[in-house]
């Protein structure tokens, strides 16, 4: 997250000083206007591309992950049945009933 703070600071710090650039400079009201919307254009178009590609990682990180915890608990459910499969005698020590007699 800090590295998107630092990307759009910088982002943010060029438009500024090439806005600032371009009023300073001696061309007419008509052409900085244009050039100031070209640049803005282009700085849109860039971050909005920023931003797909970091919702895209974000959506593959959190494929990733919920894979990864689906195995996990699949592992999990799979040994806890082995465990149980065929014990016949309860934590105190005394047989199991079948369902059929509870």
């Amino acid at each position: 997250m800090n590295t998107q703070k630092t990307l759009l600071s910088f982002i943010i710090g060029a438009a500024a000083g090439v806005a600032a650039g371009m009023l300073i400079a001696p061309s007419t009201g008509a052409d900085t206007r244009k050039k100031i919307v070209d640049k803005a254009n282009t700085l849109k178009n860039d971050l909005g591309g920023q931003l797909e590609e970091t919702l895209n990682k974000f959506s593959e990180l959190t494929d990733s992950a919920l894979a990864t915890i689906s195995t996990y608990a699949n592992k999990a459910e799979k040994a806890a049945n082995q465990g149980t499969a065929g014990n016949t005698t309860n934590t105190a020590g005394t047989p199991n009933k079948p369902a059929e007699q509870l």
